[in-house]
């Protein structure tokens, strides 16, 4: 199995999500879901952080561990994504335009879950 705890926790706050959807809406309040997928943060760069695994994983320097994680899991657009990638999708979430929206989940992961 690959990493059933973070399957079950994402499937838990999914669930979570919908049920104060139903619990708030009434109220006004929304609930959705964004979900990033293989965000560079700086948590990466820390010792003994992602980085370093992967680094020892793919068997290359450090610096070139990002390239080789996004090449072996074929992200389509090529790259990580960025706080800068996920944060306009939150943006609109949380403004007016998106009143109607709730019990939703976005998916902001480079299309890494367009494989079937």
């Amino acid at each position: 199995m690959d990493a059933p705890d973070y399957s079950v926790s994402k499937a838990a706050i999914l669930s979570l999500s919908k049920m104060l959807s139903r619990e708030f809406g009434p109220k006004g309040i929304r609930s959705n879901v964004v979900a990033p997928a293989h965000v560079y943060t700086p948590m990466w760069d820390r010792p003994g952080g992602f980085l370093d695994s992967q680094a020892l994983k793919f068997d290359v320097p450090r610096e070139e561990a990002a390239q080789a994680f996004v090449d072996q899991s074929g992200l389509p657009v090529g790259r990580l994504g960025t706080a800068d990638d996920v944060a306009p999708v939150i943006l609109f979430l949380a403004s007016p335009a998106a009143s109607f929206i709730t019990g939703a989940e976005y998916t902001v992961n480079g299309g890494v879950t367009t494989f079937v």
